[in-house]
């Protein structure tokens, strides 16, 4: 095989995306290291005698990363011209079709049986007192004392409509942001914090035939659910009241979340899911990372930014377990410059850790992985 014929063969098993959307990379020594290594081990795959099930695309300048410094300047790139219209292999792109070659390959949910989920999770809550404490109990209330409420979610899904179970309950006391934080609770009555679930439009107390239609209703091809996707954030954001605070990637991001997290899909939609996954602008390589119950795993995460006057800036990230595509942990991270009640720049203003089984029974906790 000539070099030629191994560059396409290589380009072929990596996902494109455009070079303008390399300003939102990571260059930090953790994301480098570990996409020389992802592009190591695909150059490895290039040169095998393995067939390549995908055509390479041609009539293009190819452009394939070969080390992973990723700002303007700082990318060592290997370069066949071939027309006049550059892409590149990005950090992210590269990491998540690893991760869907580890999908595929994984068993799916047998017939007759659960796919058990447990989360534990945490969002930004907020108590709220009266105004006029001697007033009308129904008056209006102020906000206070903002605290992180943990939360324990555990979630049965079986092979028809209905077939389901969802069980949700508190976990432990908040965690206040600070210490005068607690304090001006206990000092107000300690009024109930109210937290919702974070990343997830299943609520709990709802029956399960009201929300749970069956296994996933997916394509498991790529490139169709990628247009599915795109076409779902571009209606949601022209609809009426819908939030500015994500834009049309930043809802096709949450979609993809949505499928790896508590969905009864096939490998081969998983697969699919994370290879049009990679194709969303914006993605940066994170790097190899350790989630709250000390597992390893990738993250790759997207920067949101609310053009409301709050201006919440924050990083959504997705960890993934790189040998099962198991999704571990997600969480939304302030970012600097955030105004959103003033919260610091690094906090967690939200996470949740996944953990999977499969179950032979509504309720039954099999053992878990992930």
């Amino acid at each position: 095989m000539s070099t030629s014929d191994q560059l396409d063969d290589l380009v072929a098993q990596l996902q494109l995306v455009r070079d303008e959307d390399l300003a939102s990379e990571s260059s930090s020594p953790n994301a480098e290291a570990l996409f020389e290594r992802i592009v190591a081990d695909l150059d490895g795959a290039a040169r095998s005698s393995k067939p390549i099930h995908e055509p390479a695309r041609r009539g293009r300048r190819w452009l394939i990363a070969t080390a992973a410094a990723l700002l303007v300047g700082a990318v060592a790139l290997l370069a066949i011209d071939v027309g006049s219209s550059p892409e590149v292999v990005t950090p992210a792109a590269a990491a998540l079709r690893e991760a869907a070659d580890a999908a595929r390959a994984q068993d799916g949910i047998p017939p007759g049986h659960y796919l058990y989920v447990r989360s534990a999770n945490a969002s930004l809550a907020f108590g709220e007192v009266p105004v006029d404490p001697s007033g009308d109990p129904e008056g209006p209330t102020l906000e206070c004392c903002e605290a992180l409420v943990p939360h324990i979610r555990e979630l049965w899904l079986g092979d028809h409509a209905g077939d389901a179970m969802l069980r949700e309950r508190s976990a432990g006391d908040p965690h206040f942001l600070n210490e005068r934080e607690r304090e001006r609770w206990i000092g107000v009555g300690r009024p109930e914090l109210e937290a919702k679930t974070p990343f997830s439009g299943i609520l709990a107390g709802i029956p399960p035939r009201a929300w749970y239609e069956g296994p996933l209703d997916l394509p498991s091809d790529a490139d169709a659910i990628y247009e599915q996707f795109e076409q779902d954030a571009e209606a949601y954001q022209s609809a009426p009241g819908a939030p500015v605070d994500v834009d049309v990637g930043g809802s096709m991001f949450l979609h993809f979340s949505d499928v790896l997290r508590e969905a009864r899909a096939t490998p081969e939609q998983r697969a699919a899911a994370y290879e049009a996954l990679a194709r969303v602008p914006g993605l940066t390589l994170v790097g190899e990372v350790t989630d709250r119950l000390g597992r390893p795993g990738v993250a790759v995460g997207l920067d949101v930014v609310d053009n409301e006057p709050s201006g919440f800036l924050y990083r959504y990230v997705l960890v993934f377990d790189p040998k099962t595509a198991d999704l571990l942990e997600e969480r939304r991270e302030v970012l600097p410059g955030n105004r959103h009640r003033g919260l610091p720049a690094g906090m967690i203003e939200a996470y949740a850790t996944y953990e999977y089984g499969v179950a032979g029974a509504l309720g039954e906790r099999p053992p878990t992985h992930g």
